[in-house]
């Protein structure tokens, strides 16, 4: 029972069964954590700042993790970037930021990006085929692989108005 004012000060630990209601909202304290699910101090989903990085995170420790809008199934995060990693953050999967590229990565080394251009290609294909449609830039060797010979041709010369392939392992013809 509560005979006066019962302050702030007064109460370390509320334990309370049926609906609590808070007319101001809930605040907690930079690096005190928001727990749910489990049991205290070991909860599935965690909520807490970090003031001495400014960092915000919410952390999930019970399986995949998702953010979904069950009106239409989508997922939506307001941020300007999009930054997932490993759990222990030192490997990175995918990058995005805002206005700007998504980057894909495999074992922390970045393949493939989009640009304004387009996207850009770190490495090779594994299917064997790479279809382009438009303008294709290459710096360096063409590696032209026709059944298991290989042939390796170079730009030589542009200066002349036409375009001369040299390279080595096989035959060029002029059609």
């Amino acid at each position: 029972s509560i005979g006066g004012t019962l302050t702030y000060e007064d109460v370390k630990n509320v334990d309370s069964v049926g609906l609590g209601t808070f007319r101001e909202g809930i605040f907690i304290p930079d690096n005190k954590k928001l727990e749910v699910g489990n049991a205290a101090g070991s909860g599935d989903i965690r909520l807490y700042s970090n003031s001495s990085n400014a960092n915000t995170y919410l952390e999930s420790y019970s399986g995949s993790f998702s953010i979904i809008n069950k009106t239409n199934n989508t997922m939506y995060l307001n941020s300007n970037y999009l930054d997932i990693k490993s759990q222990n953050y030192s490997d990175r999967y995918i990058y995005a930021s805002q206005n700007s590229s998504v980057d894909l990565y495999f074992n922390n080394v970045k393949k493939f990006n989009t640009a304004s251009s387009g996207i850009n290609v770190v490495g090779t294909t594994t299917t064997g085929q790479l279809a382009v449609t438009g303008v294709t830039t290459t710096a360096g060797l063409l590696d032209i692989n026709n059944g298991g010979q290989a042939n390796t041709f170079k730009v030589e010369d542009l200066t002349s108005g036409r375009v001369v392939l040299a390279g080595t392992g096989g035959e060029l013809e002029d059609s």
